[in-house]
């Protein structure tokens, strides 16, 4: 941890982490993953993330095909949430962004809540209206890139 500390609390900083796992896989070849996570933002009493931060993780999958030509290839995917935490977990309004999908609005207890704008890039869609407990619930409208409804 790099940052403010009021009476050895954290108050405000940077917290980076790392880990690293082999990960079965029925092919012959191995993969490893391995992430890297790092917050960047408030702290509440209690040594949680609270007011406005942003955590970045990034899972690398490393995957060494073994045989006569033996190759290895890495895989990154990196998701943000940049936006307003209450102990802990992210509350109130924030922009989530993954390689699946990028949502833009508010959050209740770490889900979806109240107004939102969710793209999901696989489906090529682009979904604007309210949301319950992480799903859309309520008023909404759904397009796609093309322009359908």
């Amino acid at each position: 941890f790099i940052g403010d500390f009021d009476e050895s609390k954290r108050k405000f900083g940077e917290y980076k982490w790392k880990e690293e796992q082999d990960q079965p896989d029925p092919t012959d070849s191995t993969v490893i993953i391995r992430k890297q996570r790092t917050y960047q933002g408030g702290f509440n009493e209690h040594g949680r993330p609270h007011g406005h931060g942003k955590y970045t993780w990034t899972t690398t999958r490393i995957i060494t095909q073994h045989g006569d030509d033996q190759t290895t290839t890495s895989v990154p995917s990196v998701s943000t949430y940049v936006g307003m935490y209450e102990n802990g977990q992210r509350h109130g309004h924030g922009v989530y962004t993954s390689p699946a999908v990028e949502y833009s609005g508010d959050f209740s207890c770490g889900k979806y809540a109240g107004y939102g704008v969710l793209k999901v890039f696989s489906k090529k869609s682009t979904y604007r209206g309210h949301f319950a407990n992480g799903k859309k619930d309520g008023k909404g409208e759904e397009v796609l890139d093309d322009g359908t409804i």
